[in-house]
């Protein structure tokens, strides 16, 4: 099996020598997309495959952007909320593909 090549809306790259994939969302959403599920069953499949010993640090991101909310502290929550929404998802589709 060939190494992990990001496409798609699956961002990949290496900072400070350690490979770095993000996942893009669309605004609200935790759900993954069709081409992203392939796209991290591909890399779940290169980690396990030609991998011998590799560390994986999945973190979850969501916008500022809180339609319809003043108060800063709830917006803080609701994004504190996404994120974490967001990083499980990606968690969940990794270890389905292998990832342990």
């Amino acid at each position: 099996m060939t190494p992990y090549t990001a496409v798609n809306s699956v961002k990949g790259g290496y900072i400070g020598g350690e490979m770095v994939q993000q996942v893009f969302f669309a605004h609200g959403s935790a759900g993954i997309s069709r081409i992203d599920h392939k796209n991290l069953r591909e890399l779940a499949q290169s980690l396990v495959h030609n991998t011998a010993n590799y560390e994986l640090n999945v973190v979850g991101h969501a916008s500022k952007r809180v339609n319809g909310v003043k108060d800063p502290i709830e917006k803080k929550m609701i994004n504190f909320r996404m994120a974490q929404k967001r990083a499980n998802a990606v968690t969940s589709a990794l270890v389905k593909a292998g990832v342990t």
